[in-house]
Order: structure tokens, then sequence, then C-alpha cells
């Protein structure tokens, strides 16, 4: 099929692969399986590790840098993605730039939100540096504004963090709900919590539970 390569080792190894567009330096470097196809890099060194992966769209440099056979991957951003996984959406700098093979059906948008997560599934981090100040490992966190969860780390699961800091020094935490600006951002390994308005919460680190 088709290909469109622009760019010094752009799509420098295929053989059977159909269908794919790369400009820039190494961009889809190298696809070579026959079911390499429909991907977009647009970027020096974007998606150069496929192999035979389909239906990616890698934009800046080093985007999907990692991802050798990822799936329906949109990755925006200097280091957006530098993952093999599937069904992400990665846009912003180094947005989920550490997601593992073993992670899906995220969406992380901002600049270095969710940059450090790896095992993380079907998670939403939205907003500058959102989840994107610890490690995270856990699944079906959503974390909305600026560093909202930003510090959740390993097996924090199922926590919602939505305004301006928000759950910010949640760590192992789970089933977590802070709504509001500061709301909870001094409770670090509380569970079950359901903390709403402006400041919600203690006043100095605390581990709260069921509050």
């Amino acid at each position: 099929g088709y290909q469109v390569a622009i760019g010094y080792g752009a799509l420098h190894s295929p053989t059977t692969s159909t269908e794919n567009i790369a400009i820039g330096t190494d961009a889809l470097r190298g696809a070579s399986s026959s079911t390499a196809q429909y991907n977009v890099a647009i970027g020096n060194y974007s998606l150069d590790g496929v192999t035979n992966a389909l239906n990616n769209v890698g934009i800046g440099r080093d985007t999907l840098t990692s991802n050798t056979t990822g799936d329906n991957n949109i990755a925006i951003g200097y280091e957006a993605g530098k993952t093999t996984a599937s069904d992400n959406t990665l846009v912003g700098h180094k947005a989920g730039k550490d997601l593992t093979s073993t992670t899906g059906r995220n969406v992380m948008i901002g600049s270095l939100a969710g940059t450090d997560a790896t095992t993380v599934d079907s998670s939403t981090f939205i907003g500058f540096q959102a989840a994107g100040d610890g490690i995270p490992t856990g699944d079906y966190n959503t974390a909305i504004g600026y560093q909202s969860l930003a510090k959740l780390g390993t097996g924090g699961e199922l926590n919602v963090g939505l305004g301006h800091r928000a759950g910010f020094n949640i760590t192992t935490g789970y089933n977590n709900t802070y709504i509001g600006g500061y709301a909870g951002q001094n409770v670090t390994t509380g569970a079950g919590n359901v903390m709403v308005g402006y400041k919600a919460g203690p006043s100095s680190t605390n581990t709260e539970s069921n509050k």
C-alpha cells in the first residue's frame, strides 16, 4: 500500500507495512510487519520502535517512541506516551510518559499529566501535573485540575479529585472523593472519604478514613 516517508531514517525498515505516514528523523523507523498499518508519526523519533502496531498517532519528538505493538493510541507533545500499551489518549509535554505494556484505556491531558504512571489502567488525568508528582500504579482514578491527586502512588485506586490540588497528597488511598479547590489535600493514605468544598478536610497531614 501507499506510504509517505519524509526525513532521515523515516520508515527505514518497511517490508510489508502499509498506509503509514512518517515525517521526521527515524519516525516509524522500525515498521516492518504487514500489520504495521494506518500509523501517523510526525516528529523526530516518533513511533520509531513500532514493529506491527496499527492505528496510532504520534505528534511531537519522541512520542510513543517505546511503542512496538500497541494499537489505537494518540500522543501529542514531547515524550508523550512512551508506551507500548493500547487505547490511550495522551496530550501534553511528557503526558503518560512511563506507561507500560500492561496499561490501556487512559486519558491524560496536560503537561506532566500522569507522567510517571506505570501500570495505570482506565484512568483520567486532566490538568497540569494531574497525578503527575508520584508514581501511580492503581486503576480507575480520576484527577481533573491543577495537581489534583498529584502524589498518587502505588496501589491507589478508585479515587476522584476534582479541583485545584484536590487530593494533592493522597498516595496509596482508595475509594476517596475530593471535590473543590484544595479539598482533602492533606489526606495521605485514607480510604472511603468524601470531602466537598474549598479546603474541605483536615488542615494538617492526616490518614483519615470514612469521613
